[in-house]
């Protein structure tokens, strides 16, 4: 029996990138940001507090605005950047 009540989808340290399609309020669609708190809902939606390496500050966003950020993995196991740059 559920309540209804919404789930957190990421965890504190986990990393997200902003939803392709969406406009880019929250920051550059490359970059990466780490969740640092998971806050109460606006509204329907769940928010996080998430942080940029790049940036000094925290940015709160809801949930609807990011996506986990996973490395790619192919079939032989390396990744992207490995399949892109060697091991060098």
């Amino acid at each position: 029996m559920t309540n209804g009540a919404a789930t957190h989808l990421y965890v504190i340290g986990q990393t997200v990138k902003p939803r392709r399609g969406l406009p880019m309020s929250v920051g550059h669609p490359a970059e990466i940001y780490h969740i640092t708190a998971a806050l109460p809902a606006s509204g329907d939606v769940l928010q996080y507090r998430i942080r940029s390496d790049n940036e000094n500050f925290d940015r709160v966003v809801t949930q609807d605005l990011v996506e986990p950020a996973v490395s790619r993995q192919s079939r032989s196991g390396s990744t992207l950047l490995t399949e892109t740059f060697g091991h060098g």
